[in-house]
């Protein structure tokens, strides 16, 4: 049981950090989109 509870919480924090890098790549790729000129939204 506390093998399971364990994994949980792991599964949990990779999660949330895949989400927040994902998250910021896709911020820096706007950015980038508006330093070469090709920005429509911000």
């Amino acid at each position: 049981s506390l093998f399971v509870r364990e994994g949980i919480v792991t599964a949990i924090c990779l999660f949330d950090t895949l989400r927040r890098i994902f998250w910021s790549t896709s911020v820096l790729l706007r950015i980038y989109r508006c330093l070469k000129g090709e920005c429509k939204e911000i």
